[in-house]
């Protein structure tokens, strides 16, 4: 007759694994701003505004405007003078901008998904069944995806007024683009 031995490390590692639940979320939090500028417009200090969170600027640049229900920017006086005061100057008629889309985020995780779900099955085994140190994992190589598809954003091209100010043409690339990659984050939750 065969005896079978082992049965509570089985019964153990059979209910660990019934406990699996939790998520990984990847990209801009609630907190995160572009710091307010100013510039020096004939000895004056005249604000740009107010700072503005990182995740409206990435969904700008993800989606443009004038699509996906996100409407183009509404000009005011007070923002056509200060863009007359640094050299950007609109035709009378104009009354909104328009952004075109600079996709990075969803097609990045869309084409990794794959990836995403063999290195979690890695991970999984790696930190034995350890779901938070797993997503954590995954979670970086997510982030860090995101952060390398912002830099890689080629078209379209910048507007030439952009490109003077920034003296080179890589859309995403600048001042506030590193303030964008340095806000891709991930945040696991266990449940």
């Amino acid at each position: 007759m065969a005896s079978v031995s082992g049965g509570d490390k089985l019964a153990a590692f059979l209910k660990k694994i019934r406990e699996l639940n939790g998520d990984v979320d990847v990209g801009f939090f609630e907190g995160d701003k572009y710091p307010q500028r100013s510039y020096n417009i004939n000895g004056e200090q005249v604000s740009a505004g107010e700072a503005v969170e990182v995740a409206y600027i990435a969904k700008l640049m993800e989606y443009g405007t004038g699509e996906n229900g996100i409407p183009d920017i509404h000009i005011t006086d007070k923002q056509r003078k200060f863009l007359h005061a640094i050299g950007f100057h609109l035709r009378n008629d104009t009354k909104s901008l328009h952004i075109p889309a600079r996709p990075f985020f969803k097609k990045t995780l869309e084409d990794n998904r794959k990836h995403y779900i063999e290195l979690f099955q890695k991970a999984l085994i790696q930190f034995d069944y350890d779901m938070v140190k797993s997503l954590e994992s995954v979670g970086a190589v997510m982030s860090d995806d995101v952060k390398k598809a912002i830099a890689d954003v080629t078209e379209p091209k910048n507007h030439g007024f952009t490109i003077q100010q920034k003296g080179f043409d890589k859309p995403l690339k600048g001042k506030g683009s590193s303030i964008l990659q340095k806000s891709v984050k991930h945040k696991v939750s266990h449940k």
